[in-house]
């Protein structure tokens, strides 16, 4: 009975011991709970495995880069030493049994078995040379240009192949470069037989004289992808020469001053030394003819005329070598003056104009932090007055710094690949999108001419001042003599200078009166697209301080007592106005709060100082750049599940990564070059009309629309595919889509054609 209990409790024991063995193996121990060996394996794996360190991507890290001395401290090399060992001892062993049976020295036998080893090794390795070999010739070729009997025959095998020949683009090519050459190798072709190495001899030699051994490297390496494919793939300067208008000299010409009038000394211009190079006279002409100094017009007429009929002479080398469109002299020509070019002190000056104070602008602190010599310089100009003889000593200082090579102003303005070129660049960029906003003064007066004192334009200088009104007044009736025209024009230049409300207006861009300015003249240039019963009631722009005056000089005895008691409350108002107006200048007002701060500002007509407009303009220089990408913060909210922003970036990162590991191009442009071509212009709606017809009716989408549809098709799309990984198997499908092989494209084009189908409902 004892001995049943005792069973019994053991039994137990053990069946609660199992089931808590069961909860608490691990999934590798229940798999492989009958083999022990195995089990001790995964055991060791799983250690090896945790102490192992992985990254960030959950990718093991080396310990340390495997090389040749790893290798030989490694169990492998040890093993196979002592192999090669064994090996190296029993073939002694060997050969010394077999000099001793034949009574053979034993060196005589070692070196026999030494060659005959040596032979067999070098008869197995003999294939696996000779592939090397090749494989060094072929990159060698590469190294080597193309000889022209190379060429002969690519053309010949070309024109054979291609079904049209005259409609090939290599026929294209070739008659726009040389036709006699084309024609020598279409007589081969047409021939119909293999041609003799006589023949073909003999085009070679023609080809070497002729105009096709001319054309440049980009030009021929062309030749070779249009033999090699079908389409024609021409470079850039071909694209420009073929079917290229005629060669207009006079044009030329013209971009050649353009270009030397950058430059200080025209020595220092690239275009200038080719030319020199290729026709010393010509380039000579170019230099006398910038350097005449003449106030008659016939003597700069007579040289261009002189320049013009040498450079229309089809004997002189410059003619001849521009003439060809494919020459390396023109190419090189038209790369040289597609260049940046170097800034002019023109462009440097006309930076300044339209501004108030330029001392304190951007641009001049930007001069200032290049060369502070030169900022100086500048400084003491501005402050001289013209009739002082120290200006012509500042301008001769200034000439001097600017032809002294070595002087940081001369690099900023004639080195285009320094740095403080392209702080300037960059400033004076600036500066002109500014200028483009300003108002000219000739079109506010060419406008008040056309439109008269009726115009809106008029009666808003009017309200910013009267007495510059009176004489625009006077200018643009058209009434006054000569003598009294130049007396009013230089009036109006010193009312409408700087410091006036009407230049502020001009060229204060954002300010309320510039506003004003800009639809006035807009408004007036739509008054004579109006018909008259169409036209608006002129609103008259007038300030304050002159309602004021027009309400004090009305006669109130005159009125009767309802328009009399009225403006007396407009009295009293207005002196509410003017005691408000007495409090803000004695500062006994309360201060406004935030939300009205701006509304006061512009109420009051508050101007800045110089210090805060200076901040101002270089804080507007800076460059704020976009904080984030709209395409790709669509895309992230597209992959995005569950809120987990952070994880849908990373997919899309990694997609991105291994787009940019597969083509080296710019991940995230080739991402919205898949979304435009994935993307659907238009789509089709089912509009419901409530009779028994439904009709569809195309309807277009945004490009916010058109990208979201698109990614959108791309993530289906890729689920598709077998890879577990989702940023490869998306990044498989953008390639996919860019090479022009996703279904999508299908699906893009069905929708169109839908949409086509059902043009006919879009007036419904």
């Amino acid at each position: 009975m004892l001995l049943r209990s005792a069973r019994t409790c053991l039994q137990a024991r053990q069946k609660v011991a199992t089931n808590l063995m069961r909860t608490t193996l691990t999934i590798p121990t229940r798999l492989y709970a009958t083999n022990k060996k195995q089990v001790e394996e995964e055991t060791k794996f799983e250690k090896m495995v945790k102490n192992i360190e992985m990254n960030e991507n959950g990718i093991f890290k080396k310990p340390f880069e495997y090389g040749e001395k790893e290798f030989a401290n490694s169990d492998f090399h040890q093993h196979q030493k002592k192999v090669n060992k064994e090996k190296n001892q029993l073939i002694d062993e060997k050969l010394e049994l077999l000099a001793t049976l034949n009574n053979i020295p034993l060196n005589e036998l070692k070196a026999s078995f030494n060659q005959r080893v040596s032979e067999k090794l070098a008869e197995a390795s003999r294939p696996h040379n000779e592939v090397e070999q090749t494989i060094k010739e072929f990159e060698s070729s590469l190294d080597t240009p193309f000889s022209n009997q190379d060429l002969v025959r690519d053309i010949i095998l070309y024109y054979r192949r291609v079904p049209e020949i005259e409609s090939s683009p290599v026929f294209e090519f070739l008659q726009a470069v040389d036709s006699e050459a084309n024609d020598k190798v279409l007589k081969i072709v047409r021939a119909k037989e293999e041609p003799t190495e006589q023949e073909l001899a003999e085009v070679n030699e023609f080809f070497e004289t002729s105009n096709i051994s001319k054309i440049d490297d980009l030009a021929f390496e062309a030749l070779y992808k249009l033999l090699i494919t079908e389409g024609p793939i021409l470079t850039q300067s071909q694209q420009q020469g073929v079917g290229k208008q005629e060669f207009d000299p006079a044009e030329f010409l013209q971009s050649l001053f353009s270009h030397f009038d950058l430059y200080t000394n025209i020595n220092d211009s690239k275009v200038y030394q080719l030319l020199k190079e290729v026709d010393a006279p010509f380039a000579d002409q170019l230099n006398e003819y910038r350097e005449l100094e003449s106030t008659e017009e016939k003597v700069y007429e007579d040289k261009a005329q002189e320049l013009l009929t040498y450079f229309l002479d089809q004997q002189t080398p410059i003619t001849k070598a521009l003439k060809d469109p494919y020459s390396q002299v023109y190419t090189k020509i038209q790369s040289l003056l597609n260049e940046k070019q170097p800034i002019s002190l023109d462009e440097l000056f006309n930076g300044f104009e339209g501004q108030e104070d330029y001392l304190g602008s951007a641009l001049f602190k930007t001069i200032q932090d290049i060369d502070p010599e030169f900022s100086k310089i500048l400084k003491d100009l501005e402050t001289l007055q013209a009739e002082e003889k120290p200006l012509d000593e500042k301008n001769a200082e200034l000439t001097a710094r600017l032809q002294d090579k070595e002087a940081p102003i001369a690099i900023a303005l004639t080195n285009t690949k320094s740095d403080p070129y392209k702080v300037l660049r960059d400033a004076l960029d600036i500066e002109a999108e500014k200028a483009s906003k300003r108002i000219d003064i000739a079109d506010v007066l060419q406008s008040v001419v056309e439109y008269g004192t009726e115009g809106k334009l008029y009666k808003f200088i009017a309200g910013l001042d009267e007495k510059l009104a009176k004489v625009v007044s006077d200018i643009v009736s058209g009434e006054l003599t000569n003598e009294q025209a130049v007396e009013k024009t230089t009036e109006l230049a010193e009312l409408a200078g700087k410091g006036s409300k009407l230049y502020q207006a001009m060229n204060d861009i954002g300010s309320e009166n510039y506003l004003k300015l800009s639809e006035t003249l807009a408004a007036d240039s739509a008054v004579t697209e109006l018909s008259p019963a169409e036209e608006q009631p002129v609103e008259q722009v007038t300030t304050l301080e002159s309602q004021i005056k027009a309400l004090k000089s009305e006669e109130q005895s005159k009125l009767d007592k309802e328009t009399a008691e009225m403006n007396s409350w407009y009295d009293m108002t207005l002196e509410v106005i003017q005691e408000l107006q007495e409090e803000i200048k004695t500062n006994k007002y309360q201060e406004p709060t935030r939300q009205t701060a701006d509304e006061v500002s512009k109420l009051l007509g508050f101007q800045p100082n110089a210090q805060q407009v200076s901040k101002h303009e270089s804080l507007k220089s800076k460059f704020i750049p976009n904080y984030k990408d709209e395409v790709l913060e669509l895309c992230v909210n597209l992959i995005m599940r569950d809120g987990l922003k952070q994880r849908a970036r990373k997919y899309l990162n990694r997609a991105l990564y291994l787009i940019y590991l597969e083509t080296r191009e710019d991940p995230v442009d080739l991402l919205k070059r898949a979304l435009d071509l994935a993307a659907p212009l238009v789509i089709t709606k089912t509009v419901k009309t409530g009779f028994a017809k439904n009709y569809t009716i195309p309807y277009p989408l945004t490009p916010r629309q058109r990208n979201r549809m698109a990614f959108l098709w791309i993530l289906s799309a890729s689920d598709s595919r077998a890879s577990p990984d989702f940023p490869v198997r998306l990044a498989d499908e953008i390639l996919n889509v860019i090479s022009g092989k996703s279904k999508i494209l299908e699906k893009k084009v069905l929708d169109h054609k839908l949409a086509i189908a059902n043009r006919a409902y879009l007036k419904i």
